[in-house]
């Protein structure tokens, strides 16, 4: 008998069929209190029959996991609206902002850029990590792109932290309550006994 995980088929090309003998994704089924060294918090990893996964936190426990959790990060709690410490010339990829961080805790978040006057211009990017609090209170963020356009430090930013840093198993698990208005972030692999464990969650 010829044992297999999955036959994938790429269009262009042959069909290649995964032996026994490639790597174990056991790991999908595990869950921690401590980070997984070599995965961040929104890492995403694709099986080769098409199931894809994200490594995320549960902010409370999961105790049944038939329900899907969801992003739990609030508005007032999970948003930071502040201000950029000077004004930001067009083409940076690095901004200043004042804020209480640890390093990289905003990795895989997101970051707005508001700017007043008639040259409006709203910037949009992506997070690839901050430096952790310094003495006058600022951070560094690191952006994934250059700014298209100079932002004059006279109109706030927002900072959304990444939204794989916190799910929820709805404490309704299906009825109705107020969390069941927030979106829906997959379906988690296992149960969790306490909060702020790390697990893996199905999104495809």
């Amino acid at each position: 008998m010829s044992k297999g995980k999955a036959t994938v088929n790429y269009l262009g090309r042959s069909g290649v069929v995964m032996p026994q003998t490639v790597p174990s994704w056991d790991f999908i089924y595990e869950t921690s209190l401590i980070k997984h060294p070599k995965y961040e918090i929104g890492d995403r990893v694709v099986l080769p029959d098409g199931r894809v996964f994200r490594y995320a936190i549960a902010t409370n426990a999961i105790t049944r996991n038939k329900y899907a959790v969801r992003f739990w990060n609030q508005f007032e709690d999970g948003v930071t609206i502040c201000s950029l410490t000077a004004a930001v010339a067009k083409g940076v990829k690095s901004v200043s902002v004042a804020g209480t961080f640890t390093e990289d805790q905003l990795r895989g978040g997101y970051m707005i850029f508001h700017q007043k006057g008639t040259n409006y211009q709203q910037q949009f990017r992506g997070i690839i990590g901050n430096t952790v609090t310094d003495t006058s209170g600022n951070i560094i963020i690191y952006l994934d792109a250059a700014l298209h356009a100079l932002h004059a430090g006279d109109a706030g930013v927002e900072v959304y932290p990444n939204p794989y840093s916190s799910v929820r198993a709805s404490s309704a698990e299906g009825g109705y309550a107020m969390e069941d208005y927030s979106s829906v972030a997959g379906v988690p692999n296992v149960l969790t006994a306490v909060a702020n464990q790390y697990l893996w969650i199905q999104t495809w």
